[in-house]
């Protein structure tokens, strides 16, 4: 089966877009960040700065959220013992390996997932914090407004497309459901997509960004489900339906091209 491309459309004017460019990678970069050992996680915005695939102001604003995500772990340990503040420094020490695990794979081929990953290490700091409304392992961060995560024991807290969309559907979307509230989801899960094309056609999808083994079959991560894109597609629907807008017509096609593909 061909495996799916990941792809970013960029489109700017050489003027309006020159000046915001890194500086092209030095042998001595490249070499560094295709190591195996990368340890450190504050390296590897340096990188994709080198890269061009991130731009200055991500890589400071990354730098940022690194080092006060390290520190907060620290600063859990440091009080000892292997209760709440263990797990709540294993907390974030998980999501800060994402950002290493994702470079040594090469998984950041575009600024979006590098994104996607910089939240889940903010949604940790959320939750062990105690700042974010945890109810059953379901996470409703202030990260991402309207976009649910959920907490898995010994993985992390990750985002959960399937139970964001449960939120306004099951089989098909829920007639209870306030415009104001369809709306909202449909727009912030658009919003999260990552885009991918093959076979000719181009499409959103919303990624799992932990490994999965289920019934012996295991999906490294990123991988997407299925069951995730025919939800998201019928809240489109609904929105175009309640609206009359096209663009959400538009919007629920674009996902119907993710089921016109073989999947790796």
């Amino acid at each position: 089966m061909r495996r799916l491309i990941a792809t970013v459309f960029l489109t700017c004017t050489l003027a309006a877009c020159s000046s915001d460019l890194p500086q092209a990678p030095s042998s001595t970069l490249t070499a560094t960040c295709t190591q195996h050992d990368l340890t450190d996680p504050r390296s590897v915005p340096e990188c994709l700065l080198g890269r061009r695939t991130i731009s200055q102001d991500d890589h400071d604003s990354a730098i940022a959220l690194l080092t006060r995500a390290r520190a907060m772990a620290d600063s859990f340990r440091a009080l000892g013992g292997t209760g709440a503040e263990f797990d709540n420094a294993a907390r974030i020490d998980r999501a800060l390996g994402l950002i290493t695990s994702f470079q040594q794979r090469d998984l950041f081929t575009d600024s979006a997932r590098f994104h996607r990953i910089l939240d889940a290490v903010s949604v940790a700091m959320e939750v062990s914090s105690g700042s974010a409304l945890v109810q059953g392992g379901v996470i409703r961060p202030a990260t991402t407004p309207h976009l649910l995560w959920y907490s898995y024991p010994g993985l992390g807290a990750f985002f959960q497309p399937v139970t964001t969309a449960q939120t306004v559907a099951n089989l098909v979307p829920k007639t209870t459901v306030t415009n104001d509230s369809m709306l909202a989801v449909g727009q912030a899960l658009y919003d999260y997509a990552i885009w991918r094309e093959a076979d000719g056609l181009r499409f959103p999808v919303w990624e799992y960004e932990f490994t999965w083994t289920s019934g012996g079959i295991t999906n490294d991560a990123p991988w997407t489900s299925g069951m995730a894109q025919g939800l998201v597609m019928s809240i489109f629907a609904d929105c175009y339906q309640r609206t009359g807008n096209p663009i959400w017509k538009d919007r629920a096609y674009e996902v119907l091209n993710s089921f016109k593909v073989n999947w790796a």
